[in-house]
């Protein structure tokens, strides 16, 4: 996620059916659908990925940025 987030973009929709375990045990992020470059200027799309795995602010409809994926990591480890 390091990297997503280094590239300026929120994932969106990280959970575990889009984490997929390497042979060599590493990670892969997959399903960019939703993607889209971080923009702090102009409102985001809400309600925008999978309930169970959504921060808060998207659920409230507020505004977000990309700690909405820390949020979703948190749910699953």
């Amino acid at each position: 996620m390091e990297y997503v987030h280094g590239l300026n973009l929120i994932h969106r929709d990280l959970k575990s059916d889009n984490l997929l375990i390497a042979a060599d045990k590493s990670i892969k992020i997959v399903d960019f659908g939703i993607a889209r470059i971080e923009v702090l200027t102009e409102g985001m799309t809400l309600e925008t990925g999978t309930y169970r795995w959504m921060a808060p602010e998207m659920l409230q409809h507020r505004s977000y940025t990309k700690k909405v994926d820390f949020y979703s990591f948190g749910i699953d480890l």
